[in-house]
Formats: structure tokens, C-alpha cells, sequence
């Protein structure tokens, strides 16, 4: 890592370098793009999807290091998707944006952020998550 005193765009250079694969699923266009963008900005490749059933044949296919989900995507809660997950034989870091979570939290496997996303929060969590996807 760069040292502190670095100018920010070796830093920049240094965050690009580590790209993660990340599926994102969120009902909202406006969301999705947005966060599709920032992450892609950072060097991820990034696949973004509607819909729950989309963003796991994704994820069966791309086999990313990070899934990223909006709880509100109809039929979606944390459990439900891992066990999803695990039926295709993956292991990636899981995400869910929360609205309705009064903090950011992690239990069984599941990083829940409280939305609006604190963009610094993600980035800790994702730095979490940089390891290489398991296929059981």
C-alpha cells in the first residue's frame, strides 16, 4: 500500500489494482446504476441485475467474489440467498443494503448496510471480502 503521505492518485492506482468481480442486484434502476458506477470507477467489474433470479444465474456463471443485494428485491432476505448460493455450490461475500437497519451489522455470513450507503463502510466491507470465490 501506498504510504499515507502518497498523492492521492497512487492511492487511486493502488485501489484500482485489486478488482473484485461483484453482482449487484437492486429493483431500483437509479440505485443500481449509481453503485454500478462508483464500483466500476474503482476498477471492479461489475454485473448489475433486477431481479433476484437474474443476479443468481449471474453469479452461477461469473462466480464473483461479492454479491451485493438490495433486501427489498422481492422474496430476498439474507438466509434465503445464501441458501440459494450454496445450492449452486458458491461462496461469495454477501451484502445487503438495508433500509429499515438502524446500523451496519454482520451475522451468519451476511454484511447488512444501512442505506443510504456510506460509501467508506463499503469499501471496508469489500476489503473484507477481496480472497479468491470458493466453489464448494
Amino acid at each position: 500500500m501506498p504510504p499515507v503521505g502518497a498523492p492521492a492518485r497512487a492511492r487511486d492506482l493502488q485501489l484500482r489494482s485489486i478488482q473484485m468481480r461483484i453482482v449487484l442486484v437492486s429493483p431500483n434502476a437509479a440505485e443500481r446504476g449509481a453503485l454500478q458506477h462508483l464500483l466500476v470507477e474503482e476498477g471492479h467489474q461489475v454485473a448489475a441485475y433486477a431481479t433476484r433470479a437474474e443476479a443468481l444465474d449471474a453469479a452461477a456463471a461469473e462466480l464473483p467474489d461479492v454479491l451485493i443485494a438490495d433486501a427489498q428485491v422481492v422474496g430476498l432476505d439474507g438466509v434465503a440467498l445464501l441458501r440459494a448460493l450454496a445450492q449452486r455450490r458458491l461462496t461469495p461475500r454477501v451484502i445487503l443494503l438495508c433500509p429499515r437497519a438502524s446500523h451496519s451489522f454482520e451475522k451468519d455470513g451476511i454484511v447488512c448496510l444501512t442505506k443510504p450507503i456510506d460509501v467508506a463502510e463499503l469499501h471496508r466491507w469489500l476489503g473484507a471480502g477481496r480472497r479468491e470465490n470458493r466453489v464448494a
